[in-house]
Formats: structure tokens, C-alpha cells, sequence
């Protein structure tokens, strides 16, 4: 029987140009704090995608019992609620390809979508955003978020 890999050294492998240490949103410095200690490779959705179609900001992967995947949108203030839930639901797909090239696929995967913002330009944005739903191995809600906030306090089985 051979090694395998880790999937998050698979995963780093297979793109590693676009592997960063934090997330967070270059223009506004909107950020997501990633406070776990467990293994994670963090992706910079937007140069996965390039100018082809909108990604998100961050693809994180942490190990964990199992992978434990978080898409995150990150911006000072969110001008259309619609625009970033399609960012959220366009990473998802390129994270879904990325883990069907990893050998073993991972057997356990849990998957949250979360948005960080310091201000929406309309409430009813904001109530569409807690509202929606991301198809990721299922319908997933959406968590909403201050920027600045911790990663343990949006999704605290991480």
C-alpha cells in the first residue's frame, strides 16, 4: 500500500499559486480571521477564476475530522446581495473540483458559505443574504458577518 497525500497537500500541490496566508478582501482589507489551529490551506478564489467569471474571495480547507470546507465573501460594503451569493456559489463549484481530482476523495466534507461586511446598501439586501441558499452538497444557508470577526465565532464546529 502506498502514502497517499494529505488532501490539503494535494490540494496545494495541484494550485499552488494560489495559496495565501489570510483572508481577506485586498482593496478594503475586509478579513476573515482564521483562528483554528487545526491544518487549513487557504485559495485565493479570485485569481482562480480570473476575469471569466465572478469567484469568491477565499476557498478554505481545514482538516478536522474529516475536511471541513468555508467559501467567504469578504467586502467593506456589500452594494448587491445577489452579486455575492453568485461569487459564493461559483467558488463552491471550483472547490468541487478541486476535491474530485484528490486521491481519496475526502470521505467526511462539511461546507459553509459565510459573508463579511462592514455595511449593506440596502436592508433588503441583507435580508436576501440570510435568507438564500447555496446548493453545496445540499441546500446550505448563509452565514453574515462583521469584517474583522473570527472564523470560531461564525462557525464554531470548525
Amino acid at each position: 500500500m502506498t502514502n497517499q497525500p494529505s488532501i490539503l497537500n494535494q490540494l496545494s500541490q495541484g494550485r499552488p499559486d494560489l495559496k495565501r496566508e489570510d483572508c481577506i478582501e485586498r482593496e478594503s482589507k475586509c478579513k476573515l480571521v482564521i483562528d483554528v489551529n487545526h491544518p487549513r490551506v487557504i485559495m485565493d478564489g479570485n485569481k482562480l477564476a480570473g476575469d471569466d467569471y465572478p469567484v469568491c474571495d477565499c476557498l478554505i480547507f481545514i482538516e478536522h475530522s474529516g475536511l471541513e470546507v468555508v467559501v467567504a465573501e469578504c467586502k467593506d460594503k456589500i452594494r448587491d446581495a445577489g452579486h455575492a451569493i453568485n461569487q459564493l456559489s461559483n467558488g463552491w463549484l471550483e472547490v468541487e473540483k478541486m476535491i474530485s481530482k484528490c486521491d481519496p476523495c475526502p470521505k467526511k466534507l462539511e461546507c459553509y458559505a459565510i459573508i463579511l461586511t462592514n455595511h449593506w446598501n440596502r436592508k433588503v439586501d441583507k435580508t436576501r443574504a440570510r435568507r438564500a441558499k447555496i446548493r453545496m452538497r445540499g441546500k446550505r444557508s448563509i452565514t453574515l458577518g462583521k469584517c474583522g470577526e473570527k472564523l470560531s465565532k461564525l462557525i464554531p464546529d470548525v
